[in-house]
């Protein structure tokens, strides 16, 4: 589908929507032993979204109130497996950020640019919306099925990040966007890996062929 496509990717990225693609993704990669049809994905979605809307925290006012000290990591081994980790051991409760993906990211195909900052920012409002739910202060995780506690956990990340900072696109395809343009993953991998995502979804039944078309 994507692979002929691999000179106009940021085209095909505007084509898409790829907050319920990302969304959808994180749904079924947690939740692999569970059956999971687009329409459960739609409805997790939707509570999701109603959820996060009643969060009247500030990140600010989380990293005073819980006492979390951020920190900045130019790890570049950690930065491979994570962008941003909350880390909770009760006598050190902190925020790492790691520096390898604090990018400026500005893409005229996309009408995109977002500052240092507001990349920084996206990491730690991510990181605070799991303070949040370490505290019990959001009501994502259930008790019954880990894996599809795991998804709810990380779309409400991602929906916060979204809502606070008012992102045009999903936090992830961010994070794509930044390995693209430093030249960490090539275009060519990037829509090889998308492609083989959309066609593992469609023939689980997760999704239909035009679920993600704007």
């Amino acid at each position: 589908m994507l692979r002929n496509n691999v000179d106009h990717v940021y085209s095909w990225i505007g084509g898409i929507d790829h907050h319920l693609l990302f969304h959808t993704l994180e749904f079924f990669n947690n939740s692999q032993r569970t059956h999971i049809s687009y329409e459960d994905v739609r409805k997790e979605i939707n509570r999701m979204k109603k959820m996060v809307t009643t969060i009247p925290y500030r990140i600010p006012n989380i990293i005073k109130d819980y006492h979390i000290k951020v920190e900045m990591d130019d790890n570049q081994q950690m930065a491979e497996l994570y962008h941003s980790l909350y880390v909770n051991d009760q006598l050190n409760k902190k925020i790492i950020i790691y520096s390898e993906w604090i990018q400026p990211l500005k893409i005229a195909e996309l009408d995109l640019d977002l500052s240092k900052e507001t990349i920084y920012y996206m990491h730690l409002a991510h990181e605070c919306f799991h303070v949040l739910e370490d505290y019990g202060l959001v009501p994502v995780v259930g008790k019954n099925n880990k894996n599809l506690e795991r998804a709810r956990s990380e779309v409400g990340a991602h929906i916060f990040v979204t809502e606070y900072l008012n992102l045009p696109i999903h936090p992830r395809l961010i994070g794509y966007l930044i390995a693209i343009e430093k030249g960490w993953l090539s275009r060519n991998e990037f829509v090889i890996m998308m492609e083989q995502n959309i066609s593992k979804l469609t023939e689980k039944g997760v999704a239909m062929n035009d679920f993600f078309i704007r």
